[in-house]
């Protein structure tokens, strides 16, 4: 499927132009989540770390107010992204949908394409009808030729 409508695409300028947006989105898709990514892991890794050296902290009160602190700004956080969370998710759901609508794109646009070569190039009954009556004629021969036990 995949070389027939590659082919097609090289002949069908509207395909190609789909074809370059697709990868224009994808390659944005692609930068939104490097981006998300990096924002998203550089939050988490701070909040391990400052939580690690809180723990160390010997003052247990000192201790308390300052996990307090960490444990807020945390809770905050995390209310600061849940939209971007949500939006996160829906990207992941339109690229599977893209995805998907741009499988069977391929197939709608191939079956017509498989179906014609199909249909031409179709071999000839005679060959396998002529190689079963040589096949019966050699089971014969061999038949005929083995002593019988």
């Amino acid at each position: 499927m995949e070389q027939l409508y590659k082919e097609l695409v090289e002949k069908t300028p509207v395909l190609k132009t789909l074809e370059d947006d697709i990868q224009v989105v994808m390659g944005k898709k692609t930068n939104v989540n490097n981006e998300w990514d990096s924002y998203a892991e550089k939050s988490a890794n701070y909040y391990s770390a400052v939580q690690r050296d809180a723990n160390q902290i010997t003052d247990s009160l000192l201790k308390k107010k300052i996990l307090l602190v960490i444990a807020n700004s945390k809770i905050f956080h995390t209310k600061n992204i849940r939209e971007f969370d949500a939006l996160q998710q829906i990207i992941t759901q339109k690229n599977v949908t893209i995805g998907n609508q741009h499988t069977i794109l391929k197939i709608l646009l191939t079956i017509p394409i498989i179906e014609k070569y199909q249909k031409e190039h179709l071999p000839a009954k005679t060959t396998h009808q002529n190689l079963i009556n040589e096949q019966n004629k050699i089971i014969q021969k061999i038949d005929s030729t083995t002593p019988k036990f």
